[in-house]
């Protein structure tokens, strides 16, 4: 039986050493696979919780819809920022997407950090949109339930403050709102006092015209032989 040389049991027992070696790479990348799998889990849970969230706003605008019905311009902002939470919710489907794509490729790709670090911005900036999109909407729904009262109270003078003269005549007076309404508010107009002489019948008008989202002309009114000492009426505008 021939007995192997020196040479050839060195040789084997590089080839082992080589052997060994790359045994203990395959199990560091295995271990760097299982850290980066890990990594890819957790992005899964923050991209599912993204998407709940979005549910949640997508109910919450249902719900500020249905309470616009009969409000015209503020149903339309409304509609135009549901198309854009549609928008959003179409791009974190998209990274979604990606990121399942990415879990498929991270088995051959290397430089993963910098990928998710990427699409990580991408999450934030799309969540900073979204932010600002409810700051916009809280805006528009503290407007809801805007309303602003005054009055017009013309004392009794020595002398009459309107007489009919058998035509009709009228005081008149610009009211202004202190802060603007979104859309042109209605206006309730009630009498408080009336002073009115007691020999001839009463009659009054209270109007409201040329109403703007700024203001409106008060006027109150008599005619015939209707004579006024003095009066006081007040109005209320609210957004229905």
């Amino acid at each position: 039986m021939n007995q192997p040389d020196y040479q050839s049991i060195v040789d084997l027992k590089e080839k082992i050493k080589v052997l060994e070696q790359n045994l203990t790479n395959i199990v560091d990348q295995r271990q760097k696979d299982t850290i980066e799998l890990q990594k890819i889990e957790s992005l899964k849970t923050t991209n599912q919780k993204l998407e709940e969230r979005v549910k949640v706003l997508e109910n919450n605008l249902t719900n500020v819809i249905n309470q616009r019905q009969e409000d015209t311009i503020e149903l339309q902002k409304i509609e135009d920022l549901k198309e854009k939470v549609e928008e959003l919710k179409e791009n974190l489907t998209n990274v979604v997407n990606q990121r399942k794509n990415d879990v498929t490729e991270l088995q051959k790709i290397e430089g993963l950090q910098d990928t998710n670090k990427k699409l990580e911005e991408r999450v934030e900036e799309l969540k900073a949109n979204h932010e600002q999109q409810l700051k916009d909407l809280q805006k528009s729904t503290e407007r809801i339930g805007h309303r602003e009262s005054g009055d017009m109270i013309q004392p009794a003078q020595n002398g009459p403050v309107l007489r009919g003269s058998r035509g009709y005549i009228e005081k008149r007076r610009d009211e202004k709102f202190k802060k603007p309404f979104s859309k042109v508010p209605k206006i309730i107009i009630s009498w408080n006092m009336t002073d009115n002489e007691y020999s001839k019948n009463l009659r009054l008008t209270a109007k409201a015209e040329k109403i703007t989202v700024d203001g409106f002309e008060f006027a109150v009114g008599t005619w015939h032989d209707s004579i006024l000492h003095g009066f006081h009426a007040t109005w209320t505008a609210y957004e229905d």
